[in-house]
């Protein structure tokens, strides 16, 4: 791989803000982007080095998320990080998926991607998601590159950032806005927890749904430390 890339509060903020649009703890996101770019949004890898960006597109990839090809090579990470979503999404990645899910779309093409199936490198799902969960390597990696993510909570996405379709970012958030947001991330994130915890994703998701509606905390059915994040 070539020189480390350095992160700027843009990126950072861009990190925190697709893994909550995504249900993915951020430093399970920043793990997947770690190992598969050492979050790099323009490092070129894989067999034949025709791979490219964070997520390490292929050739009809990059096509598919509708990356501009008079850009590779300089996009920023927010700047990419939109198409990696879209990617995602079209691939059939659901928001409140587990990492394990988002990772099988990268290195498998699909959330239901064999976890046993290896690319050129031995890499398989299955070899790679515990290091990608808390305490896992690549994890704690993340956890020291992204930082705390109370310290971005008020980073505003650079000014001009096109997302994918060509609409423009806008600066002039405002803290309803960036409170609304931080809800919205945490929301996603519990859902996904309590999911895997609970193994029943259409029963948290009525159990948020209420306990939002009556503006009550259900610490019978889940951690008061968890719930507290819907508010």
């Amino acid at each position: 791989m070539s020189s480390k890339y350095v992160l700027t509060k843009e990126d950072l903020a861009a990190i925190y803000s697709t893994a909550g649009n995504l249900g993915l703890d951020p430093y399970s996101f920043g793990a997947i982007l770690q190992k598969e770019s050492g979050i790099n949004p323009n490092i070129w890898g894989g067999t034949g080095g025709k791979y490219y960006g964070a997520i390490q597109f292929g050739g009809p990839e990059r096509k598919e998320a509708g990356l501009d090809p008079n850009k590779i090579g300089s996009y920023t990470l927010a700047e990419q990080l939109p198409y990696a979503e879209k990617w995602l999404r079209g691939r059939g990645f659901k928001t409140g998926m587990s990492a394990e899910q988002a990772y099988a779309t990268i290195l498998g093409g699909n959330p239901y991607a064999n976890i046993d199936l290896p690319d050129s490198f031995g890499t398989t799902v299955r070899n790679t998601t515990t290091s990608l969960l808390p305490g896992g390597d690549l994890y704690k990696v993340a956890q020291q590159r992204l930082g705390q993510s109370d310290n971005f909570s008020a980073i505003q996405q650079p000014t001009g950032t096109t997302k994918p379709g060509g609409e423009q970012s806008s600066t002039n958030t405002t803290s309803t806005d960036k409170s609304d947001s931080k809800k919205k991330a945490s929301q996603n994130y519990l859902q996904n927890y309590l999911s895997q915890m609970l193994g029943r994703p259409s029963l948290v998701q009525q159990l948020i749904q209420q306990d939002m509606e009556q503006g009550l905390q259900n610490t019978a059915l889940m951690p008061a430390s968890l719930s507290n994040l819907l508010y």
